[in-house]
């Protein structure tokens, strides 16, 4: 009978150990799971303030005609995507279809992002714009859906593909 007692208690301490593992490894996962969401968290905010403030600059550029600026917000091999007419490929004619536009028209939008996604280097925003394009004979009201597809680049990011199409 000893025995048998002695063999409940080594099995009701073995019980009590295994309980108390538990409950100490599902805290260490639940803390991990936690830290890796909340590194995981900041990342995501960091990137998504950049890309934020990324959008911010592009639309400053565009009303204020910075056409040094534009193709430094782009990516080398970017596309530029504008209704009704064929894409522009590369940093360098984006800058000249810029330099054109500004040429021709006034903008002055308002970006408003609906979207932003992050997946590791890559992002996307989908965004309207509303405001005027004005040439020299007219002043037109604008609206706008877009969608800008990043890269990141080092610690920065960079538009690498625009599309947009207007409504009204």
């Amino acid at each position: 009978m000893d025995n048998h007692i002695q063999s409940v208690s080594c099995l009701l301490i073995k019980m009590e150990t295994m309980k108390i593992s538990t409950k100490v490894s599902i805290m260490v996962i639940s803390l991990g799971i936690f830290t890796v969401g909340t590194v995981f968290a900041v990342i995501s905010n960091s990137d998504e303030v950049k890309i934020h403030e990324l959008i911010s600059e592009y639309q400053t550029a565009l009303n204020n005609e910075e056409i040094e600026k534009i193709p430094m917000l782009y990516s080398d091999q970017a596309i530029f995507m504008p209704p009704e007419i064929p894409a522009i490929h590369g940093v360098e004619e984006i800058g000249h279809t810029y330099e054109y536009l500004f040429g021709q028209f006034n903008f002055e939008l308002e970006f408003d992002i609906k979207e932003v996604v992050v997946s590791e280097n890559f992002a996307y925003v989908l965004s309207n714009s509303e405001g005027t394009i004005e040439n020299s004979e007219t002043e037109e009201t604008s609206k706008n859906q877009e969608i800008f597809i990043l890269i990141k680049e080092g610690d920065d990011w960079k538009i690498s593909r625009y599309i947009f199409n207007s409504w009204s």
